[in-house]
């Protein structure tokens, strides 16, 4: 036979279809089966044949686009970290993510995840990279360009409130809370807002104004806020608003100009991205864009940051504004679930009976949805 010489080897596929032929003269009855046995053989075969042919290119396709899936999502800090986004300690890193994964919940289609320790959050991330903006933040402050004491425009205090009580009380519809219907996640004081949970396109906000200018909220929180800046006033504490409603313009230029004053600095345009996405809120993802979020500071302490939490007025928020409907929304210890840095300032309307509600349990605005929402 000319098979028997090397040049003219049979290739697979004559191969398969002589021993087709072979089996259908041997077994008679069976030779209808020996055709679509052999056609799936042959197909597998040459699927199989491609991706030899091909292996260089197919993988490196493969690894593009895996990089570019997880590289390209900054919806959630843990991710952008894994991704390479902020440096990470390979010992500690590793250890505190493999204690992280071990307690998470099984996380629901819109992305839960369990409370994490703000401790376990700085731990992950390299003390560097931390100390390097922590220093940016610094010279960025000195240089008026983030809201602090001394570039917080235009601020409302009590006083302000007050010459203004006719213009609040024409403007407002006060929202009384007492139903007792329990919650529902239709409700627009519960409407979850975060990196996971963009605004809706069709969300309408109905504003009100609480001075005779340009800063304006939610018109449903205006009586329950002027009665929480009442109150405090009554136990010595001014309180001064500094940051109501922002429109989606005003929050695009803000997180756009943290990116520059990071990059600027030396920061990667992803690790700047990466780095203001967990102190700016995404423009669209925003709860001031929705007009229920409200930064508040005292005439005692009126810079952005942490410290005001330790503050008098600080602490009087943090113990009583639950009685007013208002929620601490980014509590210390709960970043990696919330995506924001613990911001003592940063107060959002959720209704006295979910306030208190959270309060008393310890838990933000994430997972109380997963408590009592998600059910």
């Amino acid at each position: 036979m000319y098979y028997d010489t090397p040049q003219f080897a049979p290739t697979f596929r004559e191969e398969v279809i002589a021993g087709r032929d072979q089996f259908g003269k041997k077994h008679h009855i069976l030779r209808h089966v020996a055709y679509p046995v052999s056609a799936v053989i042959l197909g597998v075969h040459r699927v199989y044949m491609f991706f030899f042919r091909h292996a260089k290119q197919i993988s490196g396709i493969v690894m593009v686009s895996a990089a570019f899936v997880v590289n390209s999502s900054f919806s959630f800090p843990v991710l952008s970290m894994r991704a390479g986004f902020v440096s990470l300690d390979a010992g500690s890193a590793a250890a505190a993510y493999e204690a992280q994964e071990a307690e998470q919940f099984d996380a629901s289609a819109d992305g839960l995840i369990a409370e994490e320790s703000s401790a376990t959050f700085a731990a992950a991330v390299d003390t560097a990279v931390l100390e390097d903006t922590a220093t940016i933040d610094e010279e960025i402050r000195a240089e008026g360009g983030m809201e602090t004491g001394s570039d917080l425009g235009e601020t409302v205090t009590l006083n302000d409130l007050l010459v203004n009580d006719e213009l609040l009380l024409a403007d407002a519809d006060v929202d009384t809370d007492d139903s007792g219907a329990g919650f529902a996640r239709d409700d627009w004081r519960l409407i979850l807002v975060n990196k996971q949970h963009p605004i809706p396109d069709d969300y309408e906000v109905e504003l009100g104004r609480i001075n005779s200018s340009s800063m304006r909220c939610d018109k449903r929180i205006i009586g329950n806020l002027l009665e929480m800046f009442r109150a405090a006033a009554g136990d010595g504490i001014n309180l001064i608003i500094c940051s109501p409603y922002r429109t989606h313009e005003h929050q695009e230029e803000l997180f756009d100009k943290k990116i520059r004053r990071y990059m600027s600095a030396g920061l990667s345009y992803m690790d700047a991205y990466t780095r203001s996405a967990l102190a700016v809120t995404v423009p669209g993802t925003s709860e001031h864009e929705i007009g229920l979020a409200i930064d508040i500071v005292s005439d005692t302490y009126a810079s952005l940051n942490e410290g005001f939490g330790g503050t008098q007025a600080g602490e009087w928020l943090a113990a009583h504004s639950a009685e007013y409907g208002f929620i601490l929304r980014y509590p210390q210890g709960k970043e990696l679930i919330t995506g924001i840095e613990y911001e003592p300032w940063h107060f959002r309307y959720v209704g006295k009976e979910a306030a208190t509600r959270m309060l008393s349990e310890g838990i933000c605005l994430e997972e109380f949805w997963n408590e009592y929402l998600y059910r």
